[in-house]
């Protein structure tokens, strides 16, 4: 006989420890037999009736893993208490970082999983909502998933998207809800960080001008963002000042648009009104984005002093020699002893048509004006590139360098060495021999350049076989412009060698010249007694049939 108060007795709940409400309880014996079956009430209790012995309880519910354990009741009359039996969620999530730091319009990624580990399928949904204007994205490739269905076993893998708005610096709490057969739901800690995009920048923020002066200051603008941004430029100036912001060719620019990590040059040009008193004025320049929003400033401070500027050209080399179709390089300093900044200006005078020049900067850049500050100087470089074809010579040249008012000029000069050119005075390359003999044969060469040529030489790099060939003089130390050099070539041809044409080919090289390859043509013919010899032969077969026509014809 079974009573109410015999058997086992216990408890279900999920793993935050709540009661798991009309979960099914089955009891069975050792034969697999079902001996007992209940649900749990609201507070997840349950209790069987049993007979002493060894049993296995299985507890299941939509919405959680089947739970299987084992027990024994024995013959002590009392119930056995099982305890609190929990319940593991049938849909599980993985997600590595529940607290993370973003900075302003950036992307982050993060892995999450959800995976089924119950007995029966689950249609789930995937939504968000958040305390600030955090964009939250679940993507499977370029997807967005926002709900799927997992048979047992199976596992969806995303990519949890973040994106931060341009805003303060603020914390936001992000919920996830998994609306499954048991609701699920994630709280992430969002901290979004305002940090200095670096969308404007600029080398000087710092200028000092006169009154009536135009002040330049390069301003740099790139996208620094993961995404294309469209933004305005808007200037903020003193009262009375007027200034613009231009491209390379002087457009005036007020609206960009970027592709990430895309950069422009602009030029801000600022008017300084002739009134204006000595002190410092702010000078701002502002970009706001469009999509994405947000808002930079660059501050520049522009000082009005009633100085004046004062250049003054040095340089160490005034001379400098270079070969045709290179470039001459003259180091120089350029200083402002002045008291005021200056913008300076370059012009080179006395360079001949067809000659180009620049000026570059200590790092490599080609200027075409340099800012200079009262009392400093810069390092820089003239480079003035020689045309190709043109003869030695030497050119006087003046560099000056202007700002506002002030002058200064140095006097160069400039060494052109010419170049290096070799043609060949032989016209013809051929030649006639007959086997066993020994024949000469002159290539002359002429330095039709403008330089020296050292160590010239002729050698043959192709020789057919039955030939012996020899060159003198095997060298030429050097050939001066217009002189000629004459090799004379010795070729011996062996008795045995068939008659015919054949093709030496020799290279002609300098040490300043790649070699230079040419074919000498020989035509081996047959010697002359062995024409005489098939001549008579040929006379006295002839002779031969002719006594045996007189002899037998008429017959």
């Amino acid at each position: 006989m079974l009573y109410a108060d015999s058997g086992a007795y216990g408890y279900i709940v999920d793993p935050n420890g709540s009661p798991v409400r009309d979960a099914v309880v089955t009891v069975l014996d050792s034969n697999s037999g079902v001996v007992a079956m209940t649900t749990t009430g609201p507070n997840g209790f349950f209790q069987v009736a049993l007979l002493p012995g060894t049993y296995t309880l299985r507890v299941s519910k939509a919405g959680y893993v089947d739970k299987t354990i084992q027990f024994t009741y024995g013959k002590t009359g009392y119930p056995v208490f099982l305890g609190n039996i929990t319940l593991d969620y049938a849909v599980q999530y993985s997600l590595p970082v529940r607290n993370i730091t973003i900075p302003i319009l950036t992307y982050v990624s993060l892995p999450f999983t959800i995976t089924n580990k119950g007995p029966r399928s689950e249609d789930i949904g995937i939504r968000t909502n958040t305390n600030c204007s955090l964009t939250v994205e679940f993507l499977q490739g370029t997807t967005i998933v926002s709900k799927a269905s997992l048979n047992p076993g199976d596992t969806l893998s995303l990519q949890m998207r973040l994106w931060a708005p341009y805003q303060k610096t603020a914390s936001c709490t992000v919920n996830i809800y998994l609306d499954t057969t048991v609701p699920r739901t994630i709280i992430m800690q969002v901290n979004i960080l305002n940090t200095t995009l670096g969308t404007i920048s600029a080398q000087t923020k710092s200028i000092t001008a006169q009154p009536g002066a135009t002040v330049s200051l390069p301003v740099k603008v790139t996208n620094t963002l993961s995404k294309i941004f469209t933004a305005d430029l808007a200037l903020g100036l003193p009262q009375g000042w007027t200034a613009s912001l231009q491209d390379q060719n002087g457009n005036a620019v007020s609206t960009i648009q970027l592709d990430p990590q895309q950069s422009i040059q602009l030029l801000l040009k600022v008017y300084v009104p002739k009134d204006a008193e000595q002190a410092s004025y702010p000078v701002q320049v502002k970009i706001t984005g469009r999509d994405p929003y947000f808002t930079e400033t660059l501050a520049f401070q522009v000082n009005i002093v009633a100085g004046t500027p004062n250049v003054a050209l040095s340089l160490n080399a005034p001379h400098v020699d270079a070969y045709a179709g290179a470039t001459a390089k003259f180091p120089f300093t350029l200083g402002n002893t002045g008291t005021a900044d200056c913008l300076a200006s370059f012009n080179l005078s006395g360079l001949p048509n067809g000659y180009k020049w620049q000026i570059t900067d200590s790092q490599g850049n080609v200027v075409s004006q340099v800012y200079v500050k009262a009392g400093s100087t810069a390092s820089l470089t003239l480079a003035v590139t020689i045309p190709p074809e043109v003869e030695p010579t030497t050119i006087p040249l003046t560099l000056s360098a202007s700002c506002g008012s002030s002058m200064d000029k140095a006097q160069l000069s400039l060494g052109v060495m010419g170049t290096y050119k070799l043609s060949f005075v032989t016209q013809s390359f051929y030649l006639e021999t007959v086997p066993g003999s020994t024949q000469t044969f002159q290539i002359q060469v002429q330095n039709t350049g403008y330089s020296s040529l050292t160590n010239l030489n002729l050698a043959f790099t192709s020789v057919p076989s039955g030939f012996t060939v020899n060159v003198d003089p095997v060298n030429v130390l050097v050939l001066t412009p217009g002189d000629t050099a004459t090799f004379t070539v010795t070729i011996t041809t062996t008795g045995d060698i068939n008659t015919g044409d054949y093709y030496l080919t020799f290279v002609v090289k300098a040490d300043q010249l790649p070699q230079t390859s040419r074919d000498l043509h020989v035509f081996v013919k047959p010697q002359q007694s062995m024409v005489y010899v098939a001549l008579v032969a040929v006379l006295l077969v002839v002779g031969a049939l002719y006594l045996v026509y007189r002899r037998f014809g008429r017959r």
